[in-house]
């Protein structure tokens, strides 16, 4: 058992917890008494900081890796490479993957795409990924290869990783950038109304971010919508006044199409919602490693998509003299930095410190230690902690406690 004293300085790292959305969290830390203490007191600001200096940054989404996976896998570990090695270079902040990530759902193939995804694990870079209809062998719809390699354990310790649905069947991502606030959603091959239901579930929960939808199937070639699209659409995207896109993959090719919305009924268009499909493994060896670049320019309120083959260190899947904007375009999105604050209901500070009051060895599991602390002062606060240790090297501290002593008490018995 020890001591609280405010003369020593044991606290020597800083740590930190990322809230993930407006809910009550906690801000924990350890910091040097003598080094931050004046007077008996700290100045502490805790504070969102926003760039006054807007640097663009950038997005990646991959889709239908699956003949990467099945044929060409020095392909896909090309791609992910270059992700990580250009994460710093582009400031490269999250990475969409729209399904298929293999063909025909073999532990080969499943070892191969778990390789190289987890390049991006191992350099902390944010990525979501859900299953598209190979993932989960067409209409057999079972996930369970797909869970095993990408199921939420892969990602439930990651701090943007929001909430999971059956495994990672569906998830949302919360992403922060330069000022903005994101929540990726995904949701994978099968989607039904209890699929629906979530989604409008959690995007109610998040009604101040930029929300972008992935799913496997969702835009046609043709730039309509497929049958599941159209239900996702009208259930889920017109419902939501912050959805801005949805990206799909699936049919082989790319196209997007506009959807202007009047949120509030008055005749007035409130929002733009563009649906883009990116997909292409018709090419050479799956798509030679094609995959879009997403560009925000803040001064501009835009999102820039282009097209770009580490494979090749070539752009433009689709010539752009020959197709025009077919493949690399801008979307309008409100990219305006907003400002945040902080406000906390209450406040603790413990100082923790090495002076040793007793010690009791041996005491088994379950049981009680207790000792006698002499020499207390009448009418006096006294705060003291435990710490546990067995002997295997495990180790466990307690809170810190307080106790007063009484008027006519010279010394305390503390039993914990």
């Amino acid at each position: 058992m020890y001591a609280w004293n405010h003369q020593q300085e044991k606290w020597d790292k800083i740590t930190h917890h990322f809230a993930k959305d407006e809910k009550e969290f906690y801000l924990k830390g350890l910091l040097s008494v003598r080094q931050y203490m004046k007077n008996q007191t700290f100045d502490l600001l805790v504070q969102d900081e926003i760039s006054k200096t807007l640097k663009p940054y950038k997005m990646v989404w991959m889709s239908d890796t699956q003949y990467y996976a099945r044929s060409y896998p020095h392909i896909f570990k090309k791609m992910v490479e270059w992700i990580r090695d250009q994460r710093d270079p582009l400031n490269i902040q999250y990475v969409f993957h729209t399904g298929d990530i293999v063909d025909d759902s073999k532990d080969k193939q499943w070892n191969r795409a778990d390789t190289f995804m987890r390049v991006l694990d191992q350099h902390q870079i944010p990525y979501g990924v859900l299953a598209g209809n190979h993932d989960v062998r067409h209409k057999d719809g079972h996930y369970r290869e797909y869970g095993r390699y990408f199921g939420a354990k892969r990602f439930e310790d990651k701090p943007y990783y929001g909430e999971s649905y059956q495994n990672n069947r569906g998830h949302y991502d919360l992403i922060s950038a330069g000022g903005n606030d994101y929540m990726m959603v995904y949701m994978g091959w099968g989607i039904k109304q209890n699929e629906i239901d979530w989604l409008n579930r959690v995007i109610s929960e998040h009604p101040d971010r930029i929300v972008i939808l992935n799913f496997h199937e969702y835009l046609l070639v043709s730039g309509n919508r497929s049958p599941i699209g159209d239900l996702i659409f009208h259930q889920v995207v017109k419902r939501h006044p912050n959805i801005v896109a949805v990206f799909s993959g699936h049919y082989h090719g790319a196209s997007r199409k506009v959807d202007e919305i009047d949120d509030d009924h008055d005749g007035k268009v409130d929002r733009k919602v563009y649906q883009i499909l990116a997909d292409y493994q018709s090419g050479p060896e799956g798509g030679q490693g094609f995959m879009r670049l997403i560009t925000a320019d803040q001064e501009k309120n835009k999102l820039h998509f282009t097209t770009y083959s580490p494979y090749l260190n070539q752009e433009h899947f689709y010539d752009p003299k020959t197709y025009g904007d077919q493949d690399e375009f801008s979307i309008d999105v409100d990219l305006t930095p907003k400002m945040k604050s902080v406000k906390t209901n209450y406040f603790e500070l413990n100082v923790y410190t090495n002076v040793l009051l007793g010690e009791v060895k041996g005491v088994k599991s379950g049981k009680k230690a207790s000792f006698e602390w002499k020499g207390l002062k009448p009418n006096q606060e006294y705060y003291w902690y435990t710490v546990a240790k067995d002997r295997f090297e495990g180790k466990a501290i307690s809170p810190i406690w307080k106790i007063h002593t009484k008027n006519d008490d010279q010394s305390t018995f503390l039993r914990k």
